[in-house]
């Protein structure tokens, strides 16, 4: 559970600001309309930008007059209407831009004559195909009706220009049919289409620190014209096109963090006792700030980071609107840090020397339909789901230490709550175990001083726009996630050397929640001490078992597809051996041209066959028309399906406000969002001294080749573990696991690699890679909805 806590939300009072413009303008694009729309004439329009609305309390900051940039018009969409009782067009619909702002000062555009007329501007919206000949705009109403997609939240902390959407008409214009006359200068109030939020952060005590504010729920679509919030004017979200975006920030020092929204009106609530409003009583689709702070509790020393929940509007009792043009002035107040419950997740992030506490039996995820009370349940009667004792299964050399006492790792009965005492960076993996003393379910404990969760390190990603007909490069990418800094479970953002193994992440059969400690060296190569390194015990002292073959006496090995397929639930039964190797083909340690083969595979090379593409929070692909869906190959039946879910589930491996990444995140790594011909074609960012013989190389993640910013992040060719439970191609190639899957058990893996025959961001020429036993590594994206 999370807490509401006291914000100031600030709205609306109405101040007209004028620009002016009045330079002739060549149309850059024209729609081609069924009707003839006659002689036009040249008229000037004088756009006059209302301001940012803000309602003065008692306990609110004063507002700033709009800036320039909030001001600023780069394109304009004008229509215009006759008088009549139906409002009909009278003009094709016209697309100008706006180089610089200056030519605001004499803008000219095309418009009918001598007829009483509304003119009707739509600015900002980046998009000349927005409006086409099959679009319904012959009347006013119609184009009201009309949305625009799309949308993305915008920033100036981060250094971005601001390009804010509006709308604007005047009624009764009647042009003169000589152009240049005074009666043709129509002067047109236009209103931004977003909201504008200002955050800031005041917390009362020394021993909390802000970590991030997350901002979720954001609309991807907007109509022309304002919605009311009542009724069923409501905004609403019916298929892709309405896909919920998320931002996180942090303040990074600054006093407050300014972002833009698209309107989000999700009506007034009916008062609640005077419980103010809470996740109890808010709008599904009601815009949320989530705040995580890190506490250092002051009398036991343990590190936690609970999370706060704010939702802005009108006020702070009922009002769930975030209108068009307002202001909200939203200052976070924690004032409180009693009885704070801090969810559980299958990664913890702690630094080194740290005391880690959590309750196992809190889980927030609810991805998938899954119920973590399945597997954990403190109220279970037959105490197989209830915790009796927590162990270390496996870790890195001093990266807890000696708990053979159990004075490192335990649990307490009394406040439900694990503790992990950490010690030195690397990783561990330890294990709650029922009185029959069966795991009932095990944690990945990341120990690692560069802070990877912390949101001043990722960067986020764009992507660029596709849908069931193509892929589009060349038009302005969208938006997506923050992407953490390296991969799961790696010790370093960046590597020292080409060949440094400190960025290795670790590594995951596509849907289970259980890491193994990467392969090291080996083509193919044996899962052996010799080939991934030690790994130690409980106790800190003896080294564990480690192969690829059928060998139970060691605590890392395989299993066979053949003896796979007589499990009734592998899902139940990786739980229970975190440490096992689920292979995909009929038998184990064959070789590469053996697992090369789909016809040695079993289940389709799934690990589980019973087959779930929700494990990590992706939707089964379907043809139903619910989900856009994109053919790459039609020979090889390879597509790319829209089915990122909404929510992370228990399965997801990743800490919690993080999960496994969409498989629209590879799109912009190369020049056309399809396996590239050429090494031009790959978005890499040419670090100092790199060359294709390092074990990894740099991605540019929000643009192509860096031409909007340096946002790029090191991906290591780290090999992987393919379906046979061989380690294999460590150091030439990186094959990276996403949450979406495509038909026929396909995964959509990143298959990295230095040369372009090689690097495939939709990997359907090698079984190997593309099956759902290959256990590759995972970067982590921000969570949007933590906690649904």
């Amino acid at each position: 559970m999370r807490y509401l806590v006291f914000l100031s939300a600030i709205l609306c009072a109405n101040i007209l600001l004028g620009s002016c413009s009045e330079e002739k303008l060549a149309a850059d694009k024209e729609t081609s309309s069924n009707f003839e729309e006659g002689e036009l004439t040249l008229a000037s329009l004088k756009l006059a930008v209302n301001s940012f609305e803000v309602n003065v309390q008692s306990d609110s900051r004063v507002p700033e007059e709009d800036t320039e940039a909030e001001r600023a018009i780069h394109d304009i969409w004008v229509f215009q209407f006759d008088a009549t009782e139906n409002q009909n067009l009278l003009i094709n619909p016209r697309y100008y831009t706006i180089a610089d702002q200056s030519e605001l000062d004499n803008l000219q555009v095309w418009l009918k004559p001598n007829i009483t007329s509304t003119v009707y501007i739509v600015a900002n919206t980046n998009q000349p195909n927005w409006i086409t000949d099959k679009t319904d705009v012959s009347s006013r109403a119609n184009l009201e009706a009309q949305e625009l997609y799309n949308l993305e939240p915008q920033f100036t902390n981060e250094g971005q220009s601001l390009s804010i959407p509006m709308t604007g008409y005047k009624d009764n214009v009647t042009i003169n049919e000589e152009s240049g006359t005074a009666t043709n200068e129509v002067t047109i109030p236009v209103t931004r289409m977003f909201a504008k939020l200002c955050v800031k952060a005041d917390i009362s005590f020394d021993y909390m620190t802000l970590r991030s504010i997350g901002i979720s729920r954001i609309p991807k679509a907007s109509k022309v014209t304002a919605r009311t919030g009542e009724g069923n004017d409501k905004t609403d979200y019916r298929n892709t096109f309405y896909y919920w975006k998320a931002t996180t920030f942090d303040l990074n020092g600054e006093e407050e963090h300014i972002v833009y929204v698209p309107e989000n009106m999700q009506g007034i609530i009916e008062e609640d006792n005077n419980s103010g409003k809470n996740e109890g009583n808010a709008p599904a689709k009601a815009l949320r700030l989530t705040v995580e702070v890190d506490r250092e509790d002051p009398d036991t020393g343990e590190n936690t980071q609970p999370n706060y929940v704010v939702y802005p509007g009108g006020n702070v009792t009922t009002d769930f609107n975030i209108k068009r043009n307002c202001i909200y002035n939203v200052t976070i107040n924690i004032t409180s840090d009693k009885d704070v419950h801090i969810p559980s997740s299958n990664c913890f992030v702690v630094v080194p020397g740290n005391l880690l506490s959590f309750e196992p039996y809190y889980r927030e995820e609810k991805g998938g339909g899954y119920s973590f009370k399945d597997y954990l349940d403190v109220n279970d009667e037959t105490g197989k789901k209830v915790i009796d004792k927590v162990e270390i299964i496996w870790q890195s050399k001093d990266a807890i230490g000696d708990n053979s006492k159990g004075d490192l790792v335990w649990y307490n009965p009394e406040t439900q709550k694990i503790y992990v005492k950490t010690k030195t960076e690397g990783n561990a993996l330890i294990a709650a175990y029922n009185k029959y003393d069966e795991i009932i379910w095990s944690w990945h404990i990341w120990v690692t001083d560069h802070d990877p969760a912390n949101l001043s390190n990722a960067v986020r990603y764009t992507t660029y726009e596709w849908d069931s007909n193509g892929i589009y490069p060349d038009r302005p990418r969208t938006s997506g996630l923050e992407v953490m800094s390296c991969n799961l479970g790696a010790l370093a953002n960046e590597p020292e050397n080409g060949q440094d193994t400190k960025p290795f992440g670790m590594l995951y059969q596509w849907g289970r929640k259980d890491p193994f400690p990467p392969v090291l060296k080996g083509n193919p190569g044996n899962y052996t001490v010799q080939n991934v390194g030690e790994y130690y015990d409980n106790s800190n002292k003896q080294v564990v078992g480690m192969t690829s073959d059928v060998d139970p006496t060691q605590l890392f090995h395989s299993i066979s597809g053949i003896d796979m397929l007589k499990l009734p639930n592998p899902v139940c039964y990786a739980i229970q051996h975190p440490t096992v190797f689920i292979c995909g083909t009929k038998g184990v340690m064959k070789g590469e041209q053996y697992v090369e083969n789909i016809l040695n595979y079993v289940a389709e090379g799934d690990w589980n066959h019973v087959h779930d593409d929700r494990l990590w929070g992706g939707l089964p692909p379907v043809d139903d028309g619910s989900m856009e869906k994109y053919t790459i190959n039609s020979q090889r039946n390879v597509h790319i399906y829209d089915n990122y879910g909404s929510s992370k589930t228990i399965f997801d491996p990743c800490p919690y406000g993080w999960r496994t990444a969409p498989g629209e995140l590879w799109l912009g790594f190369t020049k056309t969002g399809l396996n590239p011909t050429n090494w031009d074609e790959v978005n890499n960012y040419p670090a100092p001294d790199w060359n294709p013989s390092w074990w990894g190389t740099y991605i540019y993640m929000q643009s192509w080749k860096g031409e909007n910013g340096n946002g790029y992040t090191y991906f290591p060719n780290q090999g992987t573990r393919v379906g046979d439970g061989y380690g294999m191609r460590v150091g030439t190639c990186g094959n990276y696991h996403n949450a979406t899957t495509d038909s026929g058990n396909r995964v959509n893996i990143l298959h990295i690699h230095n040369t372009a025959r090689l690097f495939h961001i939709f990997e359907f020429e090698f079984p190997m890679y593309y099956v759902k036993s290959v256990a590759g590594p995972i970067r982590c994206v921000r969570d949007p909805n933590p906690g649904q």
